[in-house]
Protein backbone atom coordinates (compact mmCIF):
# COMPACT_ATOMS: atom_id res chain seq x y z
CA UNK A 1 0.00 0.00 0.00
CA UNK A 2 2.96 2.38 0.84
CA UNK A 3 4.56 2.02 -2.40
CA UNK A 4 1.26 2.90 -4.54
CA UNK A 5 1.31 5.89 -1.70
CA UNK A 6 4.83 6.71 -3.31
CA UNK A 7 4.09 5.88 -6.93
CA UNK A 8 0.98 8.39 -7.35
CA UNK A 9 2.93 10.75 -5.31
CA UNK A 10 5.91 10.49 -7.56
CA UNK A 11 3.85 10.80 -10.45
CA UNK A 12 2.17 13.59 -9.29
CA UNK A 13 5.42 15.61 -7.47
CA UNK A 14 5.77 17.56 -10.69
CA UNK A 15 2.28 18.45 -11.19
CA UNK A 16 0.45 21.43 -10.56
CA UNK A 17 -1.65 22.39 -7.78
CA UNK A 18 -4.47 22.09 -10.42
CA UNK A 19 -3.28 18.85 -11.09
CA UNK A 20 -2.70 18.05 -7.63
CA UNK A 21 -6.57 19.56 -6.31
CA UNK A 22 -7.85 17.07 -9.14
CA UNK A 23 -6.33 13.95 -8.57
CA UNK A 24 -7.25 14.72 -4.51
CA UNK A 25 -10.85 15.61 -5.10
CA UNK A 26 -11.04 12.78 -7.41
CA UNK A 27 -9.47 10.02 -5.85
CA UNK A 28 -11.89 8.06 -3.35
CA UNK A 29 -8.40 6.48 -1.47
CA UNK A 30 -6.85 9.41 -0.73
CA UNK A 31 -9.65 11.68 0.82
CA UNK A 32 -9.42 9.76 4.32
CA UNK A 33 -7.91 11.63 6.33
CA UNK A 34 -4.28 11.67 7.09
CA UNK A 35 -2.78 14.70 9.84
CA UNK A 36 0.32 14.92 10.22
CA UNK A 37 1.29 14.48 14.11
CA UNK A 38 3.57 17.65 13.38
CA UNK A 39 1.64 20.59 13.05
CA UNK A 40 -1.47 19.25 12.26
CA UNK A 41 -4.30 21.49 13.67
CA UNK A 42 -4.31 25.01 13.51
CA UNK A 43 -6.48 27.71 15.58
CA UNK A 44 -6.88 31.31 14.98
CA UNK A 45 -9.44 33.95 16.11
CA UNK A 46 -12.28 31.88 15.77
CA UNK A 47 -11.30 29.57 13.09
CA UNK A 48 -10.21 26.00 13.66
CA UNK A 49 -8.04 23.83 10.49
CA UNK A 50 -6.98 20.59 10.68
CA UNK A 51 -4.20 19.07 7.55
CA UNK A 52 -6.23 16.50 5.93
CA UNK A 53 -3.13 16.03 3.72
CA UNK A 54 0.19 16.71 3.57
CA UNK A 55 2.76 15.07 1.61
CA UNK A 56 6.07 16.72 0.14
CA UNK A 57 4.69 19.77 -1.42
CA UNK A 58 1.26 19.27 -0.82
CA UNK A 59 -1.14 20.35 1.34
CA UNK A 60 -4.92 19.92 1.82
CA UNK A 61 -6.50 21.97 5.05
CA UNK A 62 -10.21 21.96 6.20
CA UNK A 63 -11.10 24.99 7.58
CA UNK A 64 -14.17 25.94 10.10
CA UNK A 65 -14.95 29.00 10.99
CA UNK A 66 -17.53 30.48 13.80
CA UNK A 67 -20.22 32.38 13.20
CA UNK A 68 -19.15 36.12 11.96
CA UNK A 69 -15.71 35.50 11.31
CA UNK A 70 -14.02 38.48 9.23
CA UNK A 71 -10.92 37.11 7.30
CA UNK A 72 -9.02 40.08 6.02
CA UNK A 73 -7.77 40.74 2.46
CA UNK A 74 -4.31 38.97 2.32
CA UNK A 75 -2.23 36.92 0.33
CA UNK A 76 0.42 34.01 0.95
CA UNK A 77 4.29 34.53 -1.23
CA UNK A 78 5.21 30.69 -0.99
CA UNK A 79 2.08 28.95 -1.83
CA UNK A 80 0.12 28.00 -4.50
CA UNK A 81 -4.16 27.35 -4.26
CA UNK A 82 -7.55 26.15 -4.86
CA UNK A 83 -9.83 27.43 -1.96
CA UNK A 84 -13.05 24.66 -2.28
CA UNK A 85 -16.07 26.04 -1.34
CA UNK A 86 -18.16 23.81 1.13
CA UNK A 87 -20.74 26.29 2.98
CA UNK A 88 -21.39 29.83 4.78
CA UNK A 89 -18.69 31.43 3.72
CA UNK A 90 -18.61 35.08 1.16
CA UNK A 91 -15.56 35.20 -0.53
CA UNK A 92 -13.39 37.52 -2.61
CA UNK A 93 -10.59 37.62 -4.77
CA UNK A 94 -8.65 40.89 -6.29
CA UNK A 95 -10.91 42.76 -4.20
CA UNK A 96 -13.98 41.02 -5.42
CA UNK A 97 -16.55 38.58 -4.80
CA UNK A 98 -16.42 35.29 -6.45
CA UNK A 99 -19.43 33.52 -3.61
CA UNK A 100 -21.61 35.51 -1.56
CA UNK A 101 -22.98 34.90 1.39
CA UNK A 102 -26.16 34.54 -0.09
CA UNK A 103 -25.38 32.38 -2.92
CA UNK A 104 -23.85 29.82 -0.56
CA UNK A 105 -27.29 29.63 1.50
CA UNK A 106 -29.08 28.61 -2.21
CA UNK A 107 -30.28 24.86 -1.41
CA UNK A 108 -29.44 22.19 -3.73
CA UNK A 109 -32.85 20.56 -3.57
CA UNK A 110 -30.94 17.68 -1.83
CA UNK A 111 -30.44 20.32 1.57
CA UNK A 112 -27.02 20.66 0.67
CA UNK A 113 -25.37 24.11 -0.81
CA UNK A 114 -25.45 24.65 -4.15
CA UNK A 115 -21.94 26.29 -4.39
CA UNK A 116 -20.26 23.69 -2.66
CA UNK A 117 -17.19 22.36 -4.25
CA UNK A 118 -16.98 25.38 -6.29
CA UNK A 119 -13.48 26.52 -6.51
CA UNK A 120 -11.36 29.55 -6.44
CA UNK A 121 -7.62 29.73 -7.55
CA UNK A 122 -5.12 31.48 -5.43
CA UNK A 123 -2.11 32.11 -6.66
CA UNK A 124 0.56 33.56 -4.57
CA UNK A 125 0.44 37.16 -3.97
CA UNK A 126 -2.89 37.03 -5.02
CA UNK A 127 -5.18 39.06 -2.37
CA UNK A 128 -8.26 37.13 -1.19
CA UNK A 129 -10.53 37.23 1.98
CA UNK A 130 -14.21 37.18 3.20
CA UNK A 131 -16.29 36.02 6.00
CA UNK A 132 -18.13 33.46 7.34
CA UNK A 133 -22.57 33.52 7.52
CA UNK A 134 -24.64 33.73 10.97
CA UNK A 135 -24.12 30.39 11.51
CA UNK A 136 -20.44 29.99 10.62
CA UNK A 137 -18.77 27.68 7.08
CA UNK A 138 -16.08 26.39 5.82
CA UNK A 139 -13.76 25.82 3.24
CA UNK A 140 -11.11 23.47 1.85
CA UNK A 141 -7.59 24.98 0.79
CA UNK A 142 -5.26 22.35 -1.31
CA UNK A 143 -1.98 23.64 -1.66
CA UNK A 144 1.60 23.29 -3.45
CA UNK A 145 3.90 25.41 -1.54
CA UNK A 146 7.06 26.82 -3.21
CA UNK A 147 10.56 28.12 -3.16
CA UNK A 148 11.40 25.06 -0.74
CA UNK A 149 9.59 26.01 2.02
CA UNK A 150 7.69 22.59 4.29
CA UNK A 151 4.00 23.11 4.55
CA UNK A 152 2.84 23.75 7.99
CA UNK A 153 -0.42 26.27 8.18
CA UNK A 154 -1.32 28.55 5.25
CA UNK A 155 -2.07 31.11 7.83
CA UNK A 156 1.25 30.99 8.78
CA UNK A 157 2.28 32.05 5.39
CA UNK A 158 0.60 35.36 5.60
CA UNK A 159 1.33 39.07 4.24
CA UNK A 160 -1.31 41.50 5.32
CA UNK A 161 -3.55 42.28 7.87
CA UNK A 162 -3.52 39.35 10.68
CA UNK A 163 -6.97 38.47 12.16
CA UNK A 164 -5.59 39.80 15.78
CA UNK A 165 -3.08 38.93 18.60
CA UNK A 166 -3.21 35.11 18.56
CA UNK A 167 -2.51 34.72 15.07
CA UNK A 168 -0.20 37.66 15.53
CA UNK A 169 1.70 35.45 17.89
CA UNK A 170 1.43 32.29 16.08
CA UNK A 171 2.95 33.97 12.32
CA UNK A 172 5.42 35.25 14.80
CA UNK A 173 6.95 31.89 16.25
Amino acid sequence: MEQVKDAMYAVMHEQTVVDFAEWYLSSKRVNRIHNPLKNGYMFIEGISGIVLYRKGPWQVELFICQPNVQIPEHMHKDVDSIEVYISGMHMNHSGKSQITLEQGLVDDGNGQCDKAYSQIRVRPGDWHGGFSGPDGGSFISIQQWLNDKEPTHVAWDWGGDTMGENHDQQIST
